[in-house]
């Protein structure tokens, strides 16, 4: 920063004002004036105090001029701030763009202005999918790198007039401020997402990303920008939730499904604080129809709206970042329920847990889990974890060090749900499971069906080649118990034979011994 030189003019001023001294001085004689009188009056001393007096007088000259420039330079240095401030309101430092206060301001503005001649606006909420996985892989400085190309990148996808916003994070926004229908929104979100499709290069690694747009129009959808966007942003979550790399418009049936996945959100932080979860056990049975096993369901009751489906909270804890604490108190209160079994002699030989990829993924699982097999005074043995094929595939390397961890600590481990994604046969060899669960799919169709019996039949040989412990699930009917029960499988679970039971209803069961299915028609 240069300090700003008005030394010059200071000097100027003070020359002229010296000179205009001295022509007056000249004009009306001071200077000999002064000598005579002073000469007349040699006791007083003048000629000093004069010379005292113009030193002092140029030393005061010194300090104005130093305090002159040092209050300039305040003022610069104010200036220069107030500069600062106003870009850190209105811009984002990182990419230059507009951040979200300037861009309000202009969707205000331009919504008010295209009211009266009827005119519609677009808002394009942008995501980039899995983000933080380039930040955690390739660190921030690189995640930084590609939010700026991102921008410049995307600047390119859109027309001058138009506005390109970051909101926050690895959020954008675009405001098209003049469309003649929806369509055109549509037609720059395919080219966005086209255009950012190629990678990014950045420090030697060629970085991918995809994006999930939501869209909002005004005034259809709402004439409040708040609104607006909130409503793009909805519709971006939508798009995250189905798989991502699209573009989506809001709608009332997608926001009636946000509202009901914030709501779930928040009965599942509530249940996972003051422990409001609960567990079926449903009974699996061998072919003498006898109990072998457990397989622990999860369930959660709303006041608002009863009992949610495992089906509909579970995929959105996993996405919220919840699924962990879940399965730990999942694991605890199995553990728990295990040990008063125990007490009461009630003879229970393994329960079966669903965990997640999250699980999978997470270094510190297999330590949680030993911890609370310890806590409890529980056998490893005594545990077994369903892992569907799904959840494998997503890290298979990480997912293998995870499932020997586990095999090594004694725990049972199970594919779940086989045959209804990958069902690679080299992958199903190298894993170390001893159970395969035949998902319910594979078996609602044997009765009216050849070819499922087929299929059927050969997932159970399969199971049987590779000396699995082969269980076939979702069991409905007679028919189908009669058929599996002769087939290779080693053990049966479904409504046919029992629902999920509350804990207290398996402790009646085992302890009065009723632990068969006579003739197959008790359901």
């Amino acid at each position: 920063m240069k300090k700003p030189n008005l030394l010059f003019k200071e000097l100027l001023a003070i020359f002229i004002f010296a000179l205009i001294a001295f022509v007056i001085s000249g004009y009306f004689d001071v200077l000999e004036n002064f000598i005579a009188f002073s000469q007349a009056h040699e006791a007083w001393e003048l000629d000093e105090i004069l010379v005292t007096s113009m030193v002092l007088t140029f030393v005061l000259l010194a300090k104005v001029i130093k305090r002159s420039q040092d209050l300039a330079l305040e003022i610069e240095l104010r200036k220069i701030a107030e500069q600062k401030i106003q870009e850190l309101a209105f811009q984002d430092t990182l990419t230059n763009l507009p951040n979200r206060r300037i861009f309000m301001t202009k969707l205000s503005f331009v919504m008010k202005q295209n009211s009266q001649n009827h005119s519609q606006q677009a808002i394009l909420f942008i995501d980039l999918d899995n983000f933080k996985e380039v930040n955690d892989t390739f660190g921030h400085s690189t995640g930084d790198d590609l939010l700026c190309q991102f921008a410049r990148r995307a600047r390119g996808c859109i027309k001058q007039n138009d506005i390109l916003s970051r909101i926050a994070g690895d959020e954008f926004s675009v405001l098209l401020s003049n469309i003649k229908d929806p369509h055109d929104a549509a037609i720059v979100a395919e080219r966005i997402i086209q255009g950012l499709s190629l990678p990014f290069s950045i420090n030697g690694n060629q970085i991918r990303v995809s994006l999930s747009i939501g869209i909002a129009i005004t005034p259809q959808d709402s004439i409040s920008a708040e609104e607006l966007m909130s409503f793009a942003d909805k519709a971006m979550y939508f798009v995250k939730h189905q798989g991502k790399n699209n573009y989506q418009f809001f709608s009332q049936e997608i926001n009636s499904k946000e509202i009901q996945r914030l709501e779930i959100i928040s009965t599942l932080k509530n249940a996972i604080e003051f422990d409001k979860f609960f567990l079926e056990y449903q009974p699996v049975y061998d072919k003498n129809q006898r109990i072998v096993q457990l397989e622990a369901l999860l369930r959660l009751n709303s006041k608002e709206t009863g009992l949610i489906s495992p089906n509909l909270f579970i995929p959105i804890a996993e996405k919220n970042g919840l699924i962990g604490e879940i399965t730990t108190l999942v694991i605890s209160s199995v553990c728990k329920q295990l040990k008063h079994w125990r007490l009461q002699n009630v003879n229970i030989k393994k329960v079966a847990i669903n965990i997640s990829s999250i699980e999978l993924r997470d270094p510190f699982f297999v330590g949680i889990v030993e911890k609370i097999l310890k806590k409890n005074d529980i056998a490893a043995s005594n545990i077994e974890f369903e892992i569907t094929e799904t959840a494998i595939m997503q890290d298979i390397d990480q997912s293998i060090i995870t499932l020997n961890k586990l095999r090594d600590l004694g725990i049972t481990l199970a594919i779940d749900d086989f045959g209804v994604e990958y069902s690679s046969m080299s992958y199903l060899r190298i894993l170390p499971i001893q159970k395969l669960k035949i998902d319910k799919m594979f078996v609602d169709d044997i009765e009216n069906s050849e070819q499922a019996r087929l299929i059927f039949n050969a997932i159970a040989a399969l199971g049987k080649a590779l000396d699995l412990f082969v269980i076939t699930e979702g069991v409905e009917t007679e028919f189908q118990a009669r058929y599996v029960l002769k087939s290779e499988t080693n053990a049966i679970q479904g409504f046919y034979f029992s629902r999920p039971l509350h804990p207290d209803v398996i402790t009646k069961k085992m302890q009065c011994s009723i632990t068969h299915v006579p003739k197959l028609l008790k359901k």
